[in-house]
Parts: structure tokens; C-alpha cells; sequence
């Protein structure tokens, strides 16, 4: 009788689910009493003396106990082995779940490591146009002085004031004209007819000018219209 009650029981000592930290273990599973398709084994288990009942069952109707006993000893099986698939795919799905978790902690991760690297970025890139814009700033111009007059040579008695005025502009507006070349040219273009004809010969066609400096320009100038008195020294 022992054995008996064993066989009418589901096998349920397979070890539990493995599942994470919010998985269900699956539950073992459970059958409903069908008194229509077991009607002796149900009338078994509800019987006030289960040992004469199953007695009486044996002697006279042995065939029909037997047969519904393998068909329900048959669906057990049928059941657990549901059981065993349920529970595989149910394992199988707590693993995916996990792994999947494990990428989504990565992707966390590799999300606040791009944002900081933005922020650097960020922080980077004002960095950089804050000291571009510093370097390129452009200190104010000198306020401009008036320039001499244009001096032609043919009064060589305008020689000393025009070397003045020359002298003055060259000194108050120094920020104008920073290299060499550019302090000559100014001085030749403040010269007009035979007076720019003297300096002519220092002038290359691609505007080079090639005189070693302001003072030899004027230098000429005073020779040429007998300045005896210079007042301008480069």
C-alpha cells in the first residue's frame, strides 16, 4: 500500500530553480482530481478505510484498476516531464534575464564614462576659445597724427619743416608702421615729382624697397636739396 500511495505521487525531489535576486522558482506541479477520467482512484482517495476500499477494488475489478492506474501513473509521467521542460525554459530565461542585466550595467557604465567625456570635452573646447580669444585681441590703435605735407623738391626751403612733420608722425604713430619696410614706404609716399624721383632707384617693381633704412632715404633728400641742418634721425 505504501508503494501504492508512492506511485500516485508526482516526483518532485528534482533540486530547485537556480534563479537571480528577482526570479520565482517555478512550482512543482499539482493534479487536479478528475473523478470522470480516474473515478476509482478518486473514490480511493476519499474513502473512510482506504485498505479495505483498495481490497475490494482488486478482487473485483482488478483489469479496470490496473488500466486506470497505468494511464494515471502514464499522464504523471506526462506531466513531470512538462514539468522538466517549464523548468528548462525557465532557467534558460532567468540566465538570459541576468546576462541581460550585465549588458545593461555595461552600457550604465559606458554612458557616464561618455558623458564625462563630453563635460571634459565641453570644458576643453571653451577653454580653447576663451585663449584664442585673448590672443587675438587686437590692443587699440594710436589715435592718428596728421602726416607733413607732400614734398615735391621744388622748394628745397619746405625740406626742414617736412622732415619735421615726418619725424613727428613716424613717432606718434609707431604702432602703424611696426617693421622697416613699412616706416619707408610711408616716407615714400610722402614724396611727390623730382623729391620721390631722388628715392626711385631704391624701389624694386614688386614695391621692395630697398634702402637700409629711413635715415638713408632722408639722407639723399638733405644732400640733394643742401638740408644742412638735419632735424629727423632714424
Amino acid at each position: 500500500m505504501a508503494q501504492l500511495n508512492d506511485n500516485l505521487t508526482p516526483n518532485t525531489t528534482d533540486s530547485p530553480l537556480s534563479t537571480s535576486r528577482t526570479s520565482t522558482p517555478l512550482p512543482p506541479p499539482t493534479f487536479a482530481s478528475d473523478s470522470s477520467q480516474f473515478p476509482l482512484l478518486t473514490a480511493y482517495h476519499s474513502a473512510a478505510d482506504p485498505l479495505t476500499y483498495i481490497t475490494t477494488i482488486i478482487s473485483n475489478q482488478s483489469d479496470t484498476f490496473i488500466s486506470e492506474l497505468t494511464n494515471f501513473l502514464h499522464y504523471a509521467d506526462q506531466t513531470n516531464d512538462n514539468y522538466r521542460s517549464l523548468r528548462t525554459l525557465h532557467q534558460d530565461a532567468t540566465l538570459e534575464l541576468d546576462s541581460l542585466r550585465l549588458v545593461y550595467s555595461d552600457l550604465q557604465t559606458q554612458l557616464q564614462t561618455t558623458i564625462s567625456q563630453r563635460d571634459i570635452a565641453t570644458s576643453q573646447r571653451d577653454q580653447l576659445i576663451s585663449s584664442l580669444g585673448q590672443s587675438s585681441h587686437t590692443p587699440a590703435r594710436s589715435a592718428e597724427h596728421p602726416g607733413p605735407q607732400p614734398f615735391s623738391g621744388t622748394n628745397p626751403a619746405e625740406l626742414p619743416n617736412f622732415l619735421s612733420g615726418l619725424a613727428l608722425k613716424l613717432r606718434t604713430n609707431s604702432d602703424w608702421y611696426p617693421t622697416l619696410q613699412t616706416r619707408m614706404a610711408y616716407v615714400y609716399s610722402c614724396l611727390e615729382g623730382l623729391a620721390a624721383g631722388q628715392l626711385t632707384h631704391g624701389i624694386k617693381a614688386d614695391g621692395t624697397i630697398t634702402f637700409t633704412s629711413v635715415e638713408e632715404m632722408l639722407q639723399i633728400l638733405r644732400q640733394a636739396y643742401r638740408d644742412i641742418d638735419p632735424v629727423y634721425t632714424a
